[in-house]
């Protein structure tokens, strides 16, 4: 399930005050599942670092990426200026099939419009589950942002 309303602020103000990375991770909710093509636009947050995978590609390549911005750009420029790698793991790692298709599937994401789908059959899909299942007995909570939505 999504994080609550506000849930990324205050961790990100967490991080903030205490001097830490803040770090997301969007490999599930990310590349627009929420209807923001990042689910941290649509809570006005900065990350510091942001985990991606699964959607990148489309789902048609196996792909993950590690974005990183500001001014924690230095940890990316220590490992590049002495010529080393980050050696964080090797799934879907260097995969010349799975970059293009990244970059494709980002183009299609941007051309159709997508995203405006996206919030337009979420917000009709979270509307007909709480018609339905809202007073179902073994239902506790529904939620969700874009097609992103759980039911617990």
């Amino acid at each position: 399930m999504p994080s609550l309303p506000g849930y990324l602020k205050a961790m990100e103000d967490v991080c903030r005050e205490y001097g830490a990375l803040f770090i997301v991770d969007e490999i599930m909710c990310g590349m627009g599942r929420c209807g923001q093509l990042h689910v941290w636009q649509g809570e006005k947050v900065h990350p510091d670092i942001q985990l991606m995978g699964k959607g990148l590609a489309g789902g048609y390549r196996e792909i993950s990426a590690i974005l990183v911005g500001g001014q924690e750009r230095c940890l990316f420029d220590a490992f590049y200026e002495q010529k080393k790698t980050f050696n964080h793991g090797h799934t879907f790692q260097n995969s010349p099939v799975g970059a293009a298709a990244g970059l494709e599937a980002l183009k299609i994401i941007q051309e159709l419009d997508l995203i405006k789908n996206v919030r337009h059959k979420g917000a009709l899909l979270m509307q007909r589950l709480k018609a339905r299942i809202a007073d179902h007995p073994n239902v506790g909570d529904i939620r969700g942002q874009g097609l992103f939505i759980g039911v617990s």
